[in-house]
């Protein structure tokens, strides 16, 4: 057990003089004296095996005294090394008050993890850490063990999705087009930008966001369709092939109903899947195609008209030619 021995620090003052402080291997070995060998082995196996970093701190001077492989690889210290300093040697200055704060609540058992805290190696470079700890009493002492795991990937996967978050509702905020966003599993709308707001004369985003597309809808589309089960369908669609665009009835919370064209996206950001939709009122284009048909209508009307004079003139003009040539015919005969 020669991982869980302290060479140094090893004694303490007594008012009858200089007490032996007991190495940190023989605590351990009263802690499991009441249990099989095994257990002291498989211990000791599990510690030097894991593939987390695990230190244990006393919670008294907050010095370590006993570290695993791992712990000591990732911090660039070796086994005498790392009994010599404490937590206060491997974390950066700036950063002190705050871990020495959660060590003492760890300590004391009032929370159990730390996540992303920054952890200094030997050479000054600094990683990050999720440390999750657990308290051990030994003798008439109390340790910490404490077990780390490198959480620097995860919060640069945390900080690019919070930067694409940032850049997706910049666009979101600043488009002109209608956006809302539904998300499952009731795929209500979960935020709107100002211009969707506006478009459906909510009072603002909070009344927006406890509307679903079946409650800014009329109870029935043009093809006869309840709204409420066609929107799932079209959500259904959009969800399994990525989008789906379509024209649809929608209505104003408190107003009359319009026509609009739905674009419907499927995002994903993190581990997050929703759907974007955009809408457009095509009120005005639909005025416009009902004038061009009318119109189009009147013209064709016309030109059956004109056609049926023109029909009607070329008749006359045939039967007046016949005329002048019975004329002509009778006039030769006298």
């Amino acid at each position: 057990m020669a991982l869980f021995q302290r060479q140094s620090k090893n004694t303490e003052n007594s008012a009858s003089g200089v007490v032996k402080r007991p190495p940190f291997s023989s605590l351990l070995k009263k802690s499991v004296d009441d249990e099989p060998p095994v257990a002291s082995l498989d211990y000791k196996a599990f510690f030097d095996g894991s593939r987390d970093g695990i230190v244990v701190s006393d919670t008294t001077t907050q010095s370590f005294v006993a570290a695993n492989k791992t712990f000591r690889q990732m911090l660039g210290y070796n086994e005498a090394e790392i009994i010599k300093i404490g937590v206060k040697d491997v974390h950066p200055l700036a950063d002190l008050p705050k871990v020495l704060s959660q060590f003492g609540e760890m300590a004391q058992g009032k929370i159990k993890t730390a996540l992303g805290l920054p952890v200094k190696r030997k050479d000054g470079s600094i990683f990050y850490a999720d440390i999750s700890s657990a308290i051990v009493p030994m003798g008439n002492r109390m340790f910490l063990v404490g077990n780390f795991r490198d959480a620097t990937e995860r919060l640069k996967d945390e900080a690019a999705i919070k930067q694409a978050e940032l850049r997706y509702r910049s666009l979101f905020d600043l488009s002109r087009d209608a956006i809302m966003i539904l998300e499952p599993p009731d795929w209500k709308f979960t935020s709107g930008n100002l211009s969707a707001i506006k478009l459906f004369g909510a009072k603002d985003e909070r009344e927006f966001i406890s509307f679903g597309p079946w409650d800014v809808s009329p109870e029935k589309q043009l093809d006869g369709a309840f709204s409420a089960i066609k929107a799932k369908i079209n959500i259904e669609k959009a969800m399994k092939e990525g989008s789906n665009f379509f024209e649809w009835i929608h209505k104003k919370a408190r107003g009359p109903s319009f026509p609009a064209t739905v674009l419907l996206s499927r995002v994903a950001i993190g581990d997050k899947t929703f759907l974007q939709a955009t809408v457009r009122d095509i009120t005005e284009q639909k005025k416009l195609e009902k004038d061009l048909q009318e119109r189009m209508a009147e013209l064709e009307k016309t030109n059956k008209l004109m056609f049926g004079r023109e029909l009607k003139m070329a008749e006359l003009k045939g039967e007046i030619e016949r005329l002048k040539k019975r004329e002509s015919k009778q006039t030769d005969k006298q």
